[in-house]
């Protein structure tokens, strides 16, 4: 799956050392798929080190995906 990334989160990922793989193996593995009242997919699934990401993604074209904002799972 080819994946870009807004500047807003870049700089969450940044701000919470969160990767690109932390990313991807959260998206490959997640626990929730939820739809959001914007038009954007929300997913919530762990990163490389088990800690629960949600990743806020908006489709594009084919497979790619737009990768909108990432945080860490409150719960």
């Amino acid at each position: 799956m080819r994946l870009t990334f807004s500047n807003h989160a870049k700089d969450r990922m940044c701000e919470r050392n969160i990767s690109e793989g932390d990313v991807r193996f959260a998206l490959s593995h997640h626990v929730e798929r939820k739809a959001t009242e914007k038009g954007s997919i929300r997913y919530r699934g762990p990163g490389l080190r088990g800690d629960m990401l949600k990743v806020w993604v908006e489709s594009e074209r084919g497979s790619a995906k737009k990768i909108k904002s990432v945080t860490w799972d409150g719960r």
